[in-house]
């Protein structure tokens, strides 16, 4: 057996109370990162370093370096609610796991002297590869689509 999975009965609470921990930390990793997605399309510097691995963040900083000397401003609408599926085996801490995240998102675009232009909503969908212990993004794709609805 692996390190990191247990699969004997008598640990069932223990089980349980791995997964619901797991649950908990992927849940406020993923918070955090959409919640920096927001700032970088408010065009301010993200803060990406406590969720994902250092690699990933280099990555995204330079993605979103073009955007961030623009200059240009949006008030980011990433909705109240996403769908977010995770799959893997929770109780493995030796393999990450995939989280997929979607949401719609209907940020507005504020030019210089405070007009707003809207931009049409678009659906979000973020693919995630996370690891566990300790629960670290390791990889982002993003993909947009035109709301249809």
């Amino acid at each position: 057996m692996r390190p990191g999975l247990r699969r004997t009965g008598s640990d069932a609470p223990n089980q349980a109370a791995t997964r619901d921990s797991r649950l908990r930390d992927i849940t406020s990793a993923v918070e955090s990162f959409t919640y920096e997605l927001a700032v970088a399309v408010a065009g301010d510097e993200p803060a990406f370093d406590a969720t994902v691995s250092r690699e990933l963040a280099q990555r995204l900083r330079a993605a979103l370096r073009p955007h961030l000397n623009s200059h240009e401003r949006m008030r980011p609408d990433f909705g109240s609610f996403a769908e977010v599926r995770i799959e893997g085996e929770l109780l493995d801490s030796t393999r990450p796991v995939r989280v997929d995240v979607e949401f719609e998102d209907q940020s507005v675009r504020e030019l210089t002297g405070g007009r707003l232009i809207p931009v049409p909503p678009r659906r979000v969908h973020l693919t995630l590869r996370v690891d566990l212990d300790p629960c670290v993004i390791r990889d982002c794709a993003v993909s947009l689509r035109e709301h249809t609805g």
